[in-house]
């Protein structure tokens, strides 16, 4: 399977009923007019200052346009969800009903340091608001470089006028996936694309799965997710970028598999078109 770099879980329809109940800590997140934003905490973080709690011990939370450190709650890997959602309004915190909620959660369990991002809407509201950084893209290149694809290494710069294309891709239906990628790739007269990527390989290799997730206690398949991984290598220098996407949209394979494909050419034109320094 592919190897994602960081654990990433786009959750929607979270309310405070569904808690995991094995999480005692609460949250009461305050958010500021006419803020729309997604809202980030990064829990245990060394030398940060530690959330304010009330006398009921709940986490007080307070929404900013930028991502908040504290030293509470290490190794914290549940999906914070409110208690509680104030929201100012004419000056004045007043507690308001959320019936939706995203989740974006990145834990290593390594490290004691955990970030997580919640947007107060539907999913589509999250989208135009634009996703919130990784850990790999805050120390990488400091900025999100596709809303599709999140970056563990380079920036799009490094999937610049590079037109020679390597695909792997299987799915758990044996559906020929690999044939579609190709195919929606290959509508692109610049790029030369083959199957065949085998080491030393001096291009952009695509890898994508298709599975079926697993539901617990059940024989019942769950919804099937779509894994990709596009990575620029370099032969003397081996792997200069790379980039993961994953989906868990519903859809048949060729269908999961072609959002995968028009949003990799999504990305292929967004590097085409960057401006990146000589």
């Amino acid at each position: 399977m592919i190897r994602l770099a960081t654990l990433l879980i786009i959750a929607s329809l979270q309310t405070a009923s569904s808690r995991p109940s094995g999480d005692s800590a609460r949250f009461r997140y305050i958010l500021p007019e006419g803020f729309d934003a997604w809202v980030c905490v990064d829990f245990g973080v060394n030398g940060a200052a530690p959330l304010k709690q009330d006398e009921r011990g709940v986490f007080e939370i307070v929404a900013r346009n930028e991502i908040v450190s504290t030293s509470s709650l290490p190794h914290y890997a549940q999906p914070p969800i409110p208690t509680e959602v104030l929201r100012v309004i004419d000056g004045q915190r007043r507690r308001v009903a959320v019936p939706e909620t995203q989740s974006r959660d990145e834990y290593d369990s390594k490290s004691p340091v955990s970030r997580h991002c919640l947007f107060f809407g539907s999913a589509d509201d999250a989208h135009r608001a634009g996703r919130p950084p990784t850990f790999a893209e805050n120390t990488n290149a400091g900025k999100v470089e596709s809303e599709d694809f999140e970056f563990e290494r380079g920036t799009l710069c490094d999937f610049r006028d590079e037109p020679r294309l390597c695909v792997v891709a299987r799915d758990e239906e044996k559906v020929d996936v690999a044939k579609i990628l190709v195919s929606t790739l290959r509508q692109e007269a610049v790029h030369t694309v083959t199957t065949k990527c085998g080491p030393p390989f001096h291009g952009i290799i695509i890898r994508y799965e298709g599975h079926f997730s697993v539901m617990t206690h059940s024989r019942q398949r769950g919804p099937r997710s779509g894994f990709g991984e596009v990575q620029r290598t370099q032969a003397d220098k081996g792997a200069v970028a790379v980039a993961y996407w994953i989906s868990t949209e519903p859809g048949t394979a060729a269908e999961v598999a072609g959002r995968f494909g028009r949003d990799l050419e999504r990305l292929l034109r967004q590097a085409k078109s960057a401006s990146c320094s000589p």
